[in-house]
């Protein structure tokens, strides 16, 4: 299993704008932690169910995996991609979480050479 301390924590300061009270300062990083939290155990639950089903996975699977991922870090793709036999693995240096369109052209070349060695 991934290590989930590197999963990436705003800073709250960087959140909050410098008028705030000290009262509603400490109350807004209470929420910022709280939803961190939550996030958290919510990630390690999903991660537990692709390591239950990734090795049933029988067909050629593509994993594309974004470098500056904040959500689901590389060492989350690469134990995908050793909980899945025959699995091709890509780490795409400039991209992140979402789909992005300065990154298509680079999601459909890796699309279309996977495609090309396994047809459908």
């Amino acid at each position: 299993m991934p290590n989930f301390d590197t999963i990436w924590m705003v800073n709250p300061r960087h959140l909050i704008k410098n008028s705030m009270n000290s009262k509603a300062l400490s109350l807004t990083r209470t929420k910022i932690h709280d939803a961190y939290d939550r996030h958290t155990r919510s990630m390690k639950a999903s991660f537990a169910l692709y390591e239950e089903a990734a090795p049933k996975i029988k067909v050629p699977t593509l994993i594309l995996q974004g470098k500056l991922d904040p959500v689901f870090p590389v060492d989350h793709g690469q134990a995908l991609h050793q909980a899945i036999k025959g699995s091709e693995l890509r780490i795409l240096d400039n991209a992140g979480h979402a789909i992005s369109p300065r990154i298509a052209d680079t999601l459909v070349a890796e699309i279309d050479n996977f495609l090309k060695k396994h047809p459908v």
